[in-house]
């Protein structure tokens, strides 16, 4: 006897063969022939030619059909009188309203039995013949969206009348029923299943209490995930709680409704911050957090650690959004504000005493990014700065490897624009700028990545101006300068920037300009007490001078070049230094003041033990070379070098050329 069955018949001797639903493209599947090779797809189009037989699968229409077939799970039924309605309505349209599956799929054979004839009818027979017990479970477990364990059905369906003993067996028969899926991540219902029963406990006076009981329910599961997150690696901590993040949106969406509960929704955001911040989903954590804090007052989370969270978490995902602007200081000072100082010293002394750097994870959660990157980006510069290129360089290409280990997205685009793109650029390494400045890019095409794209932009300016394509790269540049000003307008590596835009412009015949930007660069560096690169810009500025012939040229470029000569050294900035001298001194060898250049350039040079094969160092070499084969009186004037030498050490280069100008007057009358 062969019998067709909603469940098996548990008899003798019975041989149960499910029918399995028919196969869909798997999403993001976009090969037309492979998307038509699924049966699903094949039943649509076959019965969309039966009652149209000018259907065409041409253009868009076959990933149509597929996001079709795939919402309804494979269903034939639910495909049959879904290609009937694509007949009138188009498949396209058809893909957008589906959400309204009982209205839409309704057009059945007359022939069919009622049940068949429209989808709402198959799961009305359905769902009527379930006892109670089953109808209330299923109805309950729709709050759960996605797969779901039993640990969660159990939370959101167990009440005064439910046991958890009721759920489990409840579930276990509606998988008899093929109600219920059972998959290898636990269990899921069915889409066409799933808003049939939503329609159900929206009707019913349960929805809330039930919804309730599943925003508690998550809230204690990120608040256990942040607790794991020390103790877990980011494989495992992501196995685990990356696939809940449905649920975390689902709960929120009900604690923010009109019948939902704020102070959930307040404690849940809070909770939840650690999954974005590791999932890189900063607009996510954005709009979730700012909903929080606008809500605040309605909760006793005043003051509390849930706050501190949630303008940390602001603050986090505006830089990375945005960079520094108002908004994002504004919230960084919101995190400061908090609690017992004098209280939390003897705590965090405590800590630092006995602090051990964690041995299975970085700790992106805690500090948004993965902190030992971000220390050895910030190294790597200081390297450089320091006279020590190779090593700089080095550093910054390990940091960038192990970036990419890491998996997130923020930390590696940080470890490149801090790190690895400058100093690459800096260094002269032209290929592996490219390579570091294509990856920045690559990364910041993310949603949300915009600032660090930006960066990348900016970048990819300076690099082709190094490689002589100065109209491009300034239009590059302009633009990318002109979105970083709007997100930090008085921001540190802002004036940096603009130090090369002016160079740039110069380089254009842009002198004017260029000026205009370095004198507004080193009124803001001098405003704000901020001097890292001073010496730099200060070189940059003399370098245009030259340029333009209003301002005095050589008289009116030594005094910047001076000046940075004498800034660089209290800052331990040998770079800077080297590059003012070499630029002072290539001054003074066009003067025809060879041993002024000579005496200049040779005491930085000599402070480097590497990176010789560098652009800085090969071109102040190269220079070197030149002024000593251009030396016919060297030992007239040994003695008043090495005073001016010793000026120049003490910070006082106007003196030192003094003290050589008189020497030449004496000694070559």
């Amino acid at each position: 006897m062969l019998a067709t069955s909603r469940e098996p018949l548990r008899v003798d001797a019975e041989q149960v063969y499910r029918v399995p639903a028919l196969n869909v493209p798997a999403k993001g599947t976009e090969d037309p022939n492979e998307v038509l090779r699924h049966g699903a797809v094949q039943l649509f189009v076959a019965r969309a030619r039966a009652a149209e037989p000018q259907f065409s699968t041409g253009g868009r229409v076959t990933a149509a059909i597929a996001e079709v077939c795939r919402r309804l799970d494979g269903i034939p039924l639910a495909i049959e009188l879904a290609a009937a309605r694509a007949t009138t309505l188009g498949v396209e349209n058809l893909a957008a309203r589906l959400d309204d599956l009982f209205r839409l799929l309704t057009d059945g054979w007359r022939t069919a039995l009622p049940r068949h004839q429209t989808l709402r009818a198959t799961l009305d027979w359905s769902y009527d013949l379930l006892p109670k017990t089953e109808r209330v479970v299923l109805r309950r477990l729709v709050v759960l969206p996605g797969p779901f364990m039993l640990e969660a059905a159990c939370t959101v369906a167990v009440d005064g009348d439910i046991t958890a003993c009721d759920v489990i067996d409840s579930i276990s028969n509606l998988v008899s029923k093929s109600m219920i899926a059972a998959t290898l991540s636990g269990y899921r219902l069915l889409e066409t299943t799933h808003a049939y029963a939503l329609e159900k406990l929206i009707g019913s006076d349960e929805f809330d209490s039930t919804a309730r009981r599943h925003a508690q329910y998550y809230r204690a599961v990120f608040e256990r995930a942040a607790a794991e997150w020390e103790a877990r690696s980011t494989d495992e901590w992501l196995a685990a709680y990356a696939g809940i993040i449905d649920n975390l949106r689902a709960a929120l969406d009900w604690a923010w409704s009109a019948r939902g509960d704020v102070a959930i929704g307040v404690a849940l955001t809070a909770a939840a911050v650690p999954l974005w911040i590791q999932l890189s989903l900063r607009d996510e954590c954005r709009e979730g957090v700012d909903r929080a804090l606008a809500n605040l007052d309605r909760t006793s989370s005043r003051g509390t650690r849930d706050e501190m969270q949630l303008w940390a978490a602001r603050a986090w995902s505006l830089y990375n959004s945005k960079g520094p602007v108002p908004e994002t200081v504004d919230a960084c000072a919101n995190v400061l504000q908090r609690g017992d100082h004098a209280g939390a010293r003897p705590h965090l002394e405590r800590m630092l005493d006995g602090y051990v750097p964690p041995t299975r994870r970085s700790r992106i959660v805690r500090f948004q990014v993965d902190q030992r990157l971000t220390a050895r980006a910030i190294l790597a510069r200081a390297l450089w700065l320091q006279g020590l290129p190779d090593q700089a360089l080095h550093l910054a290409r390990s940091n960038v490897e192990d970036a990419r280990t890491v998996d997130h997205g923020i930390s590696l685009s940080l470890a490149l624009a801090f790190g690895a793109c400058p100093v690459a650029l800096w260094v002269g390494d032209l290929s592996m700028a490219e390579h570091f400045v294509t990856l920045l890019l690559e990364v910041s095409t993310r949603p949300g990545f915009q600032n660090w794209s930006d960066w990348g932009r900016y970048f990819e300016g300076v690099l082709a101006i190094m490689r002589g394509a100065g109209d491009s790269g300034l239009r590059l540049l302009r633009t990318a300068l002109d979105a970083l000003r709007d997100r930090d307008p008085g921001g540190l590596r802002y004036r940096a920037f603009m130090g090369e835009f002016a160079a740039a412009l110069g380089m254009a015949g842009q002198v004017a300009q260029g000026l205009d930007v370095i004198e507004a660069a080193l009124a803001r560096c001098r405003r704000n007490s901020q001097h890292w690169c001073e010496p730099e810009l200060l070189r940059i500025e003399g370098e245009l001078r030259l340029l333009h012939r209003e301002t005095g040229g050589a008289r009116a470029a030594q005094q910047p070049f001076s000046a940075g000569l004498d800034r660089a050294p209290p800052q331990g900035a040998l770079s800077w230094e080297l590059r003012c001298a070499t630029s002072l001194g290539r001054l003074w060898r066009n003067e025809h003041r060879t041993q002024e250049a000579r005496v200049v350039l040779a005491p930085v040079l000599a402070q480097f033990a590497e990176g010789f094969a560098t652009a800085d160092l090969m071109t102040a070499t190269a220079l070197l070379d030149e002024l000593q084969q251009t030396n016919p009186t060297e030992h007239l004037f040994r003695t008043p070098y090495l005073k001016a030498e010793s000026s120049c050490r003490a910070s006082a280069a106007d003196t030192a050329i003094a003290i050589i100008e008189s020497a030449e007057d004496r000694e070559l009358r």
